[in-house]
């Protein structure tokens, strides 16, 4: 083929439009595609603000939050401050943050929330790092909600999967970082937080797992700690030492990565056994009856707050008169044995009276021994079994003591004529009804 100039010419130009039409069309779908992208932009943050301004007035005030008391066992002390005893549903111990380790607040950041120190109560990267865990591993090993998040939904929100409660707690997080700082943040959410096994708060937490203080416990068991939280009741050591150390591997992961630790400290915690062992209140000093009179008395005083408000009540007691006490008495009666010998059991319950025994009711129980120690007539006389009449009638029947019981009523209508007299008459009478020997 011959090509001459003018037709090189006209496939040249040929080429170079083409090539300017291809162009076109890329630089049209590059700016089709910013502006979609623009407008989704334009239109989630649209969203967003106007799902806040829809859920806004439904929400509480973040200042609120100085306003919920948090349940707070009574504590019972001897006058030069020894732990007698504890009594409430929630164990909880509450801290300020300067009286946490920094090691402690480092494992909770490293495990739940990177950039808490940074983000205005919602982390935007933190939700996409989590949408990208889910789209590419099916799960979510660090979950998108903040500190501050988890703080709100645990003061005021319902733990529904809605897309309603997730606005409403991220609305309540940025309302919470503007009322607070970010250390008084922290100090709420570990004393707030549920950590199994009845333990509220990280320093109950490490009493009840480590039998230690706050300030005591080490790196490893700041990270079991962390890694308690998702799922307190699957991660807890008690519970499952095995699902506990694959959390606290994580945490520590996350710590050494963060560089809240160094390699030395990363390799020792990993290393350390992890305990599995559920600790009581630290009692200090064993004087049972006492607390117990004063649980009576705080409970009379001020009802069922008794065991939520945090009451702290200061005894007479001095701790080392108490313990010599203690020593005294036991070693007294150690001695008074080994020099007497064994006496032998108080008394003997014939077989057929044991089935008397295997009923639990409390109030069974009582009017047992009542029967066993004092006999009918102090069981008639002190009637505080709080059982029905006909009850303690089947109690008097089976043990065949229906005889003395009648003497002792005959005794108490000579001695006290009036209301023992109306009790004694009632009983007779309800045991007549229900069958005497």
């Amino acid at each position: 083929l011959l090509t001459t100039p003018a037709t090189m010419q006209s496939d040249t130009k040929s080429l170079k439009n083409g090539r300017h039409n291809s162009r076109k069309r890329h630089f049209r779908w590059l700016i089709i595609v910013l502006g979609l992208g623009l407008a989704g932009v334009i239109a989630g943050v649209a969203g967003v603000i106007g799902a806040y301004f829809y859920v806004s007035p439904s929400l509480p005030a973040a200042q609120t939050i100085r306003d919920i008391p948090l349940q707070i066992p009574l504590r019972v002390f001897s006058r030069d401050g020894y732990l007698i005893a504890e009594f409430g549903e929630r164990r909880r111990i509450l801290v300020t943050y300067d009286e946490v380790p920094e090691h402690v607040v480092n494992a909770f950041i490293a495990a739940e929330d990177r950039r808490f120190w940074v983000h205005p109560g919602i982390d935007y990267r933190g939700l996409l790092r989590a949408a990208f865990q889910l789209v590419t591993t099916g799960e979510v090993e660090a979950g998108g909600s903040t500190l501050t998040q988890q703080l709100a939904r645990s003061y005021f929100l319902s733990l529904d999967r809605t897309i309603e409660r997730k606005f409403k707690e991220g609305a309540l997080a940025v309302r919470i970082e503007k009322e607070f700082t970010k250390e008084q943040i922290m100090a709420l959410f570990l004393n707030k937080m549920f950590f199994g096994q009845r333990a509220y708060g990280v320093a109950a937490a490490a009493q009840v797992y480590f039998n230690k203080d706050l300030a005591d416990i080490n790196v490893a068991e700041a990270a079991t700690l962390a890694g308690v939280l998702p799922a307190p009741s699957r991660y807890n050591p008690v519970r499952s030492a095995a699902n506990a150390e694959r959390r606290r591997s994580y945490v520590l992961g996350r710590m050494y990565d963060l560089e809240f630790i160094d390699k030395a400290s990363y390799e020792a915690a990993m290393a350390y056994p992890i305990e599995s062992r559920l600790y009581g209140a630290a009692v200090e000093l064993n004087a049972p009856y006492v607390a117990e009179m004063v649980r009576r008395e705080m409970l009379s005083r001020y009802g069922e707050a008794t065991y939520t408000a945090g009451y702290q009540v200061v005894t007479t007691l001095d701790s080392r008169l108490q313990t010599a006490a203690n020593y005294a008495l036991r070693n007294g009666l150690l001695e008074f044995t080994r020099r007497r010998g064994y006496r032998g059991p108080l008394g003997r319950i014939a077989k057929e009276r044991l089935a008397v025994l295997r009923d639990t009711n409390d109030g069974f129980v009582v009017a047992q021994r009542d029967l066993e120690l004092r006999g009918p007539g102090e069981l008639l006389g002190t009637r505080q079994t709080g059982l029905p009449d006909y009850r303690i009638a089947n109690l008097v029947r089976d043990a065949g003591l229906m005889p003395q019981v009648q003497i002792a009523a005959e005794s108490m209508r000579a001695d006290s004529p009036g209301t023992a007299d109306a009790i004694v008459t009632r009983w007779l009478g309800d045991a007549g009804r229900y069958g005497k020997v």
